[in-house]
């Protein structure tokens, strides 16, 4: 099956990880804007050949930036990854397809639920629209 994102490739989960699928690239730097800080954004990723390893780098990327906003690192990555998944799902089992932007603002809304439910998500976010 071709990637529902790009129809470039044949879709692999450490596709939408990597500099490859254009979709999943905007989306990563929409992050890394709306967050401020570049870790998010797949040019600073160094290995992206299996998804352990580009885990095991970015938990090892965040170390420096102390221990609550590494928490608040992980949770928006793993959001992201959650809700990517969703737009993929919509794309393939639904047939609608949401533009970066709009996914981007279901990111958000996500995010403020999960800080809601107690999630240091505002500590990687200070200052960043859309999320209290």
């Amino acid at each position: 099956m071709w990637c529902p994102f790009c129809h470039t490739v044949e879709e692999t989960a450490i596709h939408i990880l990597g500099d490859d699928c254009r979709f999943a690239r905007t989306i990563w730097g929409l992050i890394a804007g709306w967050t401020g800080n570049q870790l998010f954004h797949p040019s600073s990723w160094a290995d992206t050949s299996s998804i352990r390893l580009w885990w095991a780098d970015r938990i090892a990327s965040t170390k420096p930036l102390g221990k609550l906003p590494a928490k608040a690192f992980a949770s928006v990555f793993l959001l992201t990854l959650w809700e990517m998944c969703k737009e993929r799902n919509r794309r393939v089992f639904q047939h609608k397809l949401n533009p970066p932007a709009a996914v981007l603002a279901l990111i958000k809304e996500e995010a403020t639920l999960w800080k809601r439910a107690g999630a240091r998500i505002g500590e990687l976010t200070s200052g960043a629209d859309d999320v209290p």
